[in-house]
């Protein structure tokens, strides 16, 4: 059993390109700050935090009412990884580096937003030797050196729309007649092999996990007075890493896991770049009776299962 303080920083980075000109918008906001604590008990990690109000874009977020909801979830077994997540970022407006006179948007480009789901498996060929749990939540310890190859599939669903156009006003000349789009999405369905490997050093341990895959998409662009529909293959891409102290009672490190993808549909080209960085300081001590002892039963298939 552990308890853990988290510092979370959580992002959805999303971009609009006009290849054939070269033009490109970065939205902004794109990430929040969270403030939380995690438990292990039962054989089930659980965690709860809060968004802090200190982010590189809140001022700006503030006076645009913009809106972040980002949920993740995993779940673990000895040879399988089972995650999902839910991101909605609202009233998008300019990035920073993107503001024009006065630096702000006009009030008219509120209502843009970026929504992102995911949900995958992963199956470790070697999931008794190493531990995909230890460099993230350090719900168990890797104690020595191992990596294994690694496949995941999945689902994901991403999406850019607004109550009238996603290219905001100021930006509507280098996109010339993309600048009526009023929505852009992809459905995909994904497979990426990938390798992990855990390297430990007496109390200090090193994580690096890497997957390239492709994703079969539906594409869907919409303009106010056309549409465009169309499958296509896209690369898909999935780092994570981790760095860390871990005593076997108490730990502390940081991790970091980054996914990258997008979809073209003629010139234009939507980018996704979804990543969950943790710092954390935590305790692990023995677990109580009254705890252990009044486990559900329902838990039981899952976290005894090999």
């Amino acid at each position: 059993m552990n308890v853990k303080a988290l510092l979370i920083n959580r992002g959805l980075n999303t971009s609009l390109r006009n290849v054939d000109k070269g033009s490109r918008i970065d939205f902004a906001p794109n990430n929040l700050n969270y403030i939380g604590v995690g438990w292990y008990f039962w054989g089930v990690g659980v965690k709860l935090h809060f968004p802090l109000p200190v982010s590189w874009f809140y001022e700006r977020a503030d006076i645009f009412k913009s809106q972040v909801i980002d949920i993740r979830g995993t779940l673990y077994q000895k040879h399988w990884l089972l995650e999902g997540g839910v991101q909605l970022y609202q009233n998008l407006y300019l990035s920073e580096g993107q503001t024009l006179d006065d630096g702000l948007n006009s009030a008219s480009e509120t209502g843009i937003q970026a929504f992102r789901f995911t949900s995958s498996v992963t199956y470790l060929f070697s999931g008794e030797e190493v531990s995909v749990k230890a460099p993230f939540n350090r719900n168990n310890i890797q104690l020595q050196n191992a990596g294994t190859w690694m496949l995941t599939g999945g689902f994901s669903y991403i999406n850019l729309s607004g109550e009238g156009s996603v290219i905001p006003e100021r930006a509507r000349n280098e996109f010339a007649n993309d600048s009526t789009i009023t929505e852009v999405s992809a459905n995909s369905f994904f497979i990426r092999p990938g390798y992990t490997y855990n390297f430990v050093y007496r109390n200090f341990f090193l994580h690096a996990s890497g997957s390239v895959g492709l994703a079969l998409q539906r594409k869907n662009l919409e303009r106010v007075d056309s549409d465009m529909d169309k499958l296509g293959v896209a690369p898909l891409y999935n780092f994570g890493a981790a760095i860390g102290y871990d005593n076997g009672k108490y730990f502390a490190g940081i991790s970091s896991v980054f996914t990258y993808g997008y979809m073209q549909l003629g010139n234009i080209r939507l980018q996704e770049r979804a990543r969950n960085t943790e710092l954390f300081i935590g305790y692990r001590f023995p677990e109580p009776n009254w705890i252990k002892n009044n486990k559900p039963r329902f838990l039981n298939w899952f976290t005894n299962s090999k």
